[in-house]
């Protein structure tokens, strides 16, 4: 038993609070809470929507992304179309960040919907999953070997060259060769250092099935209405 107005009650029974407000002065976390949502005009974060690409992806260059809703994407209610079938979103895309990442992070920004509302996302944590709904977007990876190995290996090559040209010469030229033979390997070496930092590539082709999963609820106004808000439903 805790003792009313005791160090030990916990803030539940403490009889002085008379607002929520004042909850923030005790020392525990609170998640914020929304007054009720009408779910006929409600999509609740997490849903996957199914997209199909518009275009090719390609990430040599960072990029913006457009996809078309594939399906009509109802209410929580489920007798309502809030993002009909057709509605375009867009979003952006960068290239690769890492030597052998193999997926693209694509991050949706907004949904133009064919009924003409907009909705904007607050935040960059609305990505694109694959059909398999594993986060990011994979496709036709170029390894850009030649890119990599390539010019160390021309050098390499012009070494060995150079030693064999020089083989059958006097002491002297030998001493020539090997000190060539040392710098010519030297600069093969800082070249291929230089080279495996280069990305991979991948190429996702226009078509693509995927999905998006917004990363915040989706709330619609009334028809006529004001926008809403994180802040309009606080307030």
């Amino acid at each position: 038993m805790y003792e009313i107005g005791s160090k030990k009650e916990p803030y539940q029974f403490q009889q002085n609070i008379k607002h929520p407000k004042e909850l923030t002065k005790i020392n525990e976390n609170f998640a914020s809470v929304t007054p009720p949502l009408y779910r006929d005009r409600l999509i609740l974060r997490g849903r996957l929507i199914p997209l199909i690409l518009r275009g090719e992806l390609k990430t040599e260059i960072a990029g913006i992304v457009t996809a078309t809703v594939s399906v009509d994407v109802r209410a929580e209610t489920g007798n309502k179309i809030l993002i009909p079938k057709g509605s375009k979103v867009i979003g952006k895309y960068t290239p690769l960040q890492e030597v052998g990442q193999k997926r693209v992070n694509v991050v949706f920004e907004e949904i133009q919907t064919t009924d003409g509302v907009v909705i904007k996302f607050s935040s960059d944590t609305t990505i694109a999953y694959d059909i398999e709904g594993i986060a990011g977007l994979t496709g036709e990876i170029d390894n850009r070997l030649m890119d990599k190995y390539g010019e160390a290996a021309i050098i390499a090559a012009a070494t060995a060259g150079t030693q064999m040209t020089f083989s059958t010469r006097s002491d002297k030229t030998i001493v020539l060769t090997e000190s060539l033979a040392k710098q010519s390997g030297q600069v093969s070496l800082e070249a291929l250092k230089k080279k495996l930092d280069v990305k991979d590539t991948i190429r996702i082709p226009k078509g693509t099935p995927c999905y998006m999963k917004p990363d915040e609820n989706i709330l619609f106004p009334d028809p006529f209405g004001e926008t809403v808000t994180n802040e309009s439903l606080l307030n």
